[in-house]
């Protein structure tokens, strides 16, 4: 693990576009394109510190508790502790092979996350040791969506599957081959066990969950 202090720096800021913002304890946290992601005043605006990575921060932050974790288009997964949002670190840094685009989606200490090196990375959200990867067949931008012990990944350009994999191994449950590629994030009605993605071939998909795989 990583506990280099977070650099700070002044108030001027670079492009903000394609990362979304994450809001927690009065703080705004959102990647930009000058590399950087930044932790701002959700009320005054100020900036609080900024941190420098290799590449675009296109990738949306997501918070829990006292950790944030974001990747960057340097091919970067990253968790930093926010514990003391004055003086946050870096906790770790997990390299993939290609941009990350994809936002985590956090569950029971795990961080899943995509890569455009076409492959979700479940991480330890403590230590950011993985403890499994699956292959898709394109790259995995969108963010992925869980239902009880399955985990739900989309496949982009050159893929366009739908991917149900058991959250604990990354063993392939069920896979879905839509028209064209998956961008969008997939979506689950935990009350009505039911899946949505949207397709580039034009179409909205709706699966009926019917089964889970069995925990071990």
């Amino acid at each position: 693990a990583q506990n280099s202090v977070v650099n700070s720096g002044p108030s001027d800021v670079g492009g903000f576009s394609y990362s979304s913002a994450a809001i927690h304890n009065g703080v705004i946290f959102v990647g930009n394109l000058d590399y950087r992601l930044y932790a701002l005043d959700a009320q005054s605006g100020k900036m609080l510190w900024r941190y420098k990575t290799e590449a675009p921060v296109t990738s949306s932050p997501t918070v829990n508790g006292s950790n944030l974790y974001f990747g960057s288009n340097d091919g970067n997964v990253y968790g930093i502790n926010i514990e003391n949002i004055q003086k946050p670190t870096v906790r770790w840094k997990v390299p993939t092979r290609d941009w990350v685009n994809s936002s985590a989606r956090l569950d029971e200490g795990i961080a899943f996350i995509g890569s455009n090196d076409r492959r979700l990375y479940a991480l330890d959200e403590k230590t950011g040791s993985a403890k499994w990867s699956f292959a898709t067949k394109g790259p995995a931008i969108s963010v992925p969506a869980i239902f009880k012990n399955l985990v739900f990944v989309a496949g982009g350009a050159g893929d366009g599957h739908i991917y149900a994999l058991n959250k604990k191994t990354g063993d392939l449950h069920w896979r879905f081959r839509t028209g064209d590629k998956i961008e969008s994030d997939p979506v689950v009605a935990l009350k009505e066990r039911h899946l949505y993605v949207t397709s580039s071939d034009g179409h909205l998909y709706a699966f009926i969950i019917n089964s889970t795989v069995q925990r071990h």
